[in-house]
């Protein structure tokens, strides 16, 4: 729950109103008291001519009424007497500090002076009189200095504040403050608050709880079962007893990252844990106290304040999620105080806070390339979050469209699309509950086309077939290989591993054939392009490479490199290093994949040699036969209920020119004219035509059936 802060704001008392008059007058007066003060005060012309905290406290202020200079022994003597009296009933912290400060102090065990320097620091930057009158003590005091004002000035002894401001203190371990040792500076530039420390304190609040909500919160509880990530079956089995125990012997700096690109279920993953490790899971917030969003840096200070407010519920875990901006790849950030430290004392601090953490935590990043591998080695247990395999990607999204009526063909289409991330389905599945679509294909076609809008915005744009039904059913008669595809599949039906190299103009059906094969041999596909494994950071191609056949493997997957020629390229002709590494990492993996991988290409030429001896077939495919075409153009003609064409029929002629017609062509065209419902032979012809406009002739280099 929020809270506003209140609209009172006194002059010189902050936003704590009348309430806070004693105690700022009183901190005020011992300030003046100390030898030299009120002189320096004098000449700086902090007593205005009708100056507020005169008339309050009660000294009358004698000289030339116009300048109000007051006299310096009659004024210093009064100060002293009033100070003397108002000693003798010292004020209290002004409401809600006070009630704010027992709550925080109580959660993580302050002490009364370590309660008292954090509500007089709270005050000093909430109120602009008494930050004025403490620089009358100097803009350069050394560390005694500060220790020795603050003893003057709250009637402890230095030697207290000394140990307060200490590293070992709990307003430092706890992030709440930072006593900045190495210098000379004003008392209140001396000390930095945490983020949102101010912002929480002088706030309402109802409880302890609430008090703390401004830092971490309670987790919600995860949509997900174990079932979900069986693809990480063994790594839950290690992580569940790790957290568990750790929490349980309240084991120091314990920390799991997992990381993995956005919508891999890395926050249910972290949720999950938890819940089977038996253990509340808190998060920390990424907001301050006005709702607006806390920078990483600030984010990891609010880390070490939960992490000590925490230790005292242990058992329980810690979130901090979307970590990036909190490791960036130069340092440069205050790490949750107005001050930024020097680059080494900035590392040192973020190792000590992974190396000391009481309550285990879990980190969460969608990329680990910016991340320092000082920091990395620290992590206890670092793990990549895949997409899922195909069987839980099934069963998540089968659970997801329960309510909605889907085809069982529908969802394994669906789940064959490897990139399609869980978070994705969830969002489609919710807009298409909220459009109120009919069940069955109505709403197939509305989570379809909601996810093929977001996986283009993401890169992975969704395959036709799973927008709108492809217009033409694939079948072997209307292809034109350079083998026989018949025997490839029986081939690979009996001994499911080999890898084809598919060849030809656009269009052609390779893409489409790969598809087929996997159906017919019940296996899912997983489909990637060029796009999918290029990667701007050095060596993320090789780790994506990688990736891909081990997902293959691990879904038993027929595995196809669309547009192989863009990635796959000639080294020879290679200008970058990494662009031979790129190709020398898929070599290894495609040598040790044992499943079925095709790779698809219209520019043979451009593929790398090493690459393509190592297809087990290599297999072109042409542009249609004139029997082909016909037979073709007459089942579309049936379907549509058109007259059709055979050698008699004035349109043969112009259909017998049309001899560098692919399948592609006649799904286009098809689909053009089902728009504008103008569907005749002549017109079907006119379209074929259109499609044949721009294609270049020349020769294609053969190469058929190598053994």
């Amino acid at each position: 729950m929020r809270h506003r802060r209140s609209a009172v704001w006194a002059s010189g008392t902050g936003g704590f109103g009348i309430t806070a008059e004693p105690l700022i007058d009183l901190w005020a007066l011992r300030i003046l008291a100390l030898p030299g003060v009120l002189t320096h005060a004098k000449q700086q012309g902090i007593f205005e001519p009708e100056d507020e905290f005169l008339n309050r406290v009660g000294i009358p202020v004698t000289g030339d009424p116009n300048t109000k200079d007051p006299k310096s022994e009659p004024l210093q003597a009064t100060l002293k007497r009033i100070l003397k009296v108002k000693e003798r009933k010292l004020p209290t912290f002004p409401e809600p500090l006070a009630t704010n400060l027992a709550h925080l102090g109580e959660e993580i065990g302050l002490t009364e002076i370590e309660r008292t320097l954090l509500g007089f620091y709270v005050i000093l930057n909430s109120t602009p009189w008494l930050d004025t009158v403490t620089d009358q003590l100097g803009q350069s005091l050394s560390n005694p200095l500060v220790a020795h004002a603050l003893s003057a000035i709250l009637h402890f002894p230095k030697e207290a504040f000394s140990q307060a401001l200490s590293r070992k203190s709990m307003l430092t371990t706890a992030g709440l403050l930072r006593f900045d040792r190495s210098g000379f500076g004003s008392l209140r530039s001396r000390v930095d608050l945490g983020s949102g420390v101010v912002g929480a304190l002088i706030t309402h609040k109802e409880s302890g709880n609430d008090l703390l909500s401004e830092f971490f919160q309670m987790s919600q509880p995860s949509n997900l079962t174990v079932e979900d990530y069986s693809h990480i079956a063994e790594d839950i089995a290690l992580l569940r007893p790790l957290l568990a125990n750790t929490s349980q012997t309240r084991t120091s700096g314990v920390n799991i990252l997992l990381y993995g690109s956005p919508g891999t279920g890395k926050t249910e993953l972290a949720r999950l844990l938890a819940a089977e490790a038996g253990l509340p899971l808190y998060e920390v917030s990424s907001t301050d106290e006005d709702g607006d969003a806390r920078s990483g840096e600030k984010r990891l200070g609010v880390f070490k304040l939960s992490q000590q407010v925490l230790k005292r519920r242990l058992p329980c875990v810690l979130l901090f999620d979307e970590i990036e901006d909190a490791f960036p790849s130069q340092f440069s950030f205050s790490a949750f105080w107005s001050q930024p430290k020097p680059v080494g004392q900035q590392k040192a601090w973020t190792n000590q806070l992974l190396e000391s953490n009481p309550v285990p935590a879990i980190w969460i990043s969608n990329q680990v390339e910016q991340i320092d591998e000082a920091f990395l080695r620290r992590f206890t247990y670092i793990l990549h979050l895949e997409t899922p395999s195909r069987k839980a990607r099934r069963r998540l999204i089968k659970n997801k469209v329960q309510a909605l009526a889907v085809s069982e063909r529908w969802i394994d289409r669906l789940a064959d699309e490897s990139h399609v991330k869980p978070a994705h389905i969830e969002t489609a599945v919710r807009a298409a509950s909220l459009m109120q679509v009919s069940p069955g294909q109505a709403a197939e076609a509305a989570i379809a086309r909601t996810l093929s809008h977001l996986s283009e915005v993401c890169g992975n744009p969704l395959p036709p077939h799973l927008v709108s039904n492809d217009p033409i059913t694939y079948r072997l008669d209307y292809v034109n290989p350079s083998f026989d595809l018949e025997s490839v599949l029986q081939g690979l039906r009996a001994t499911p591993s080999g890898r084809l190299c598919l060849y030809g103009p656009p269009g052609t059906g390779k893409t489409a054939f790969g598809k087929y094969l996997a159906e017919q041999l019940d296996k899912p596909l997983m489909v990637r392009r060029a796009s999918d494994l290029l990667n701007m950071y050095l060596g993320q191609t090789e780790k994506l490479t990688a990736q891909m056949f081990r997902e293959a493997e691990q879904d038993n997957a027929v595995l196809l490199l669309d547009e192989a020629d863009s990635f796959l390229r000639e080294r020879s002709n290679a200008v970058r290093s990494w662009e031979v590494t790129q190709v020398n990492e898929f070599l290894t993996g495609m040598e040790h994949f044992e499943g079925i991988f095709i790779a698809s290409t219209n520019l043979l030429r451009d593929l790398d040699q090493a690459v393509f001896r190592r297809f087990d077939f290599k297999i072109e495919f042409r542009c249609l036969t004139r029997t082909q075409r016909y037979a073709l153009c007459n089942q579309i003609l049936r379907d549509q209920a058109q007259a059709e064409l055979d050698a008699s029929h004035p349109e043969a002629r112009r259909l017998d020119a049309l001899d560098q017609l692919t399948p592609g062509d006649f799904t286009a065209a098809l689909r053009r004219l089902r728009l504008v419902k103008r569907l005749n032979a002549s017109t079907f012809l006119d379209a074929l035509a259109e499609e044949c406009v721009h294609k270049p002739r020349g020769q294609h280099r053969t190469i058929g059936f190598i053994n």
